[in-house]
């Protein structure tokens, strides 16, 4: 009985040494890593590590000393913090591609076969305090004090894990780099139209990007927030972005604020955005140079002044008149785009044109032809287009409308189950008489065939 329990106090002296020794050991990296943590945040010059790499680093290190300290006092959960920390690393280095990596993973191996031991020691020394009722020594406080600094630490370790998994980036992605089940989600808000391509993005929200995000595409930039659950957006076409402020410099915890302003008083949208390895620098740089690179003079003009941008002017300024115009007021551009686009065929006429863009008549219009009656618009990014033969129209009418737009909303009906709402200029009457001349040639070309079809559709027939 002697030898044994000789054997055992032996074993427990061994144990217990082998624990402290190692768990000094950590100590003492602990202490080395954060103390270069600290000279390489005050040296400017070096630039191998972002400042988000060296908080990483310093929260490695501090976490690496308290379950150290914790393991060194006897507590065997935080020896094994201390393994899953360094085997952490492992998951580290797959995203690490360069020299360095090899010498962090023969660093890691060791680090984990230490630590495996330093497990090992922990237990088999409870047991032998354990066989022998001898106290575990050390500090309780230390032991014990140490788990309301290591729990947390290891809940936000779970939650970094799990937003890393995620992907949603924490910083700001070029437009290559969008994930597509993100770009088609935006799709289907209309916040990604199909005729625009990503040039930055960046998620506010950590789980999801409906939580808010900031988009720069090659034709607007905007935001989207949630409020009570329910999106909103905002959004400036570039080209007419007049100034952009920076209200908040952002750091490692916090982004950066632009305010974007556009044209006219209270027209205005606030980025947020990642200041992580300079994404904001690089998305307000590359939004400058297109809205400089598509802004007009006229909205130069009005971006000087502070006033809203002469729409009017602009259109006219390219080539669009004002209104609605006959067949001598169409510019033969025009009317080659019309024919390109088969909004127009070569047996046909121009009676009345209308087009409600600023920069192109492909934004919008209408068209009424010796033949058809019709229009195109943008949906989504993407080009319609819908058209009714003069003598198949069943009705026409005007439909009220909220907004103060100063356009006229009609509808028509066609066929069986076609029907077309478009917007008219009444500020001097042109509406009126486009709406009278489109009557009276449908009137004139109405077909016994195309009458029952006026008389199938479910809304009653207008009288043309």
């Amino acid at each position: 009985m002697a030898g044994e329990d000789e054997q055992i106090r032996q074993d427990f002296v061994k144990y217990g040494r082998r624990m402290r020794g190692i768990a000094t050991f950590f100590l003492v990296i602990s202490v080395i890593g954060f103390s270069a943590v600290m000279l390489l945040s005050l040296t400017s010059s070096d630039a191998r590590f972002t400042s988000g790499q060296l908080w990483e680093r310093g929260f490695y290190a501090v976490f690496m000393f308290i379950t150290a300290l914790m393991a060194r006092n006897g507590s065997r959960f935080g020896a094994v913090l201390l393994f899953l920390l360094i085997v952490s690393g492992f998951w580290a280095l797959t995203v690490t591609l360069d020299a360095r990596a090899i010498g962090g993973l023969v660093r890691t191996v060791i680090y984990t076969g230490l630590s495996g031991a330093l497990i090992w020691s922990a237990h088999r020394y409870h047991q032998e305090c354990s066989i022998e009722d001898i106290p575990l020594g050390g500090s309780a406080l230390i032991r014990w004090g140490g788990l309301v600094l290591a729990v947390p630490a290891v809940a936000l370790v779970v939650f970094g894990i799990a937003i890393l998994m995620n992907p949603i980036s924490t910083a700001v992605v070029a437009g290559s780099d969008v994930d597509q089940e993100h770009r088609v989600w935006m799709f289907e808000q209309e916040y990604l139209l199909a005729d625009e391509t990503i040039e930055y993005f960046y998620s506010e929200g950590l789980m999801s990007i409906s939580e808010g995000g900031s988009l720069l595409t090659n034709k607007y930039v905007g935001v989207w927030w949630q409020d009570d659950g329910e999106l909103g957006s905002y959004w400036l076409k570039l080209g007419e972005v007049c100034r952009i402020e920076t209200t908040s410099e952002g750091d490692y915890f916090t982004d950066a604020n632009y305010k974007i302003h556009g044209a006219g008083q209270d027209n205005w949208l606030q980025l947020v955005l990642s200041v992580e390895d300079g994404g904001d620098d690089r998305f307000i740089r590359r939004m400058s140079v297109i809205n400089e690179r598509n802004m007009h003079a006229i909205v130069k003009a009005a971006c000087d002044a502070d006033t809203k941008i002469d729409r009017e002017a602009l259109a006219l300024a390219n080539g669009i008149e004002a209104g609605i115009v006959a067949l001598d007021r169409v510019k033969p551009d025009q009317i080659a785009w019309l024919k390109t686009n088969k909004y127009l065929n070569n047996d046909e006429t121009i009676l009345k044109f209308y087009s409600t863009g600023d920069y192109h008549i492909d934004e919008g219009g209408s068209l009424l032809t010796d033949k058809y009656f019709g229009g195109w618009y943008m949906k989504q990014g993407a080009r319609s287009d819908i058209w009714a033969r003069l003598g198949e129209i069943c009705s026409v009418e005007q439909i009220d409308q909220e907004d103060q737009s100063g356009d006229e909303l009609y509808k028509i009906t066609f066929g069986e189950d076609g029907w077309y709402q478009f917007h008219l200029p009444q500020h001097t009457g042109e509406d009126v008489a486009l709406i009278k001349q489109l009557k009276s040639l449908n009137q004139a070309a109405v077909t016994d065939e195309a009458k029952a079809a006026c008389d199938k559709q479910s809304e009653p027939t207008a009288d043309l």
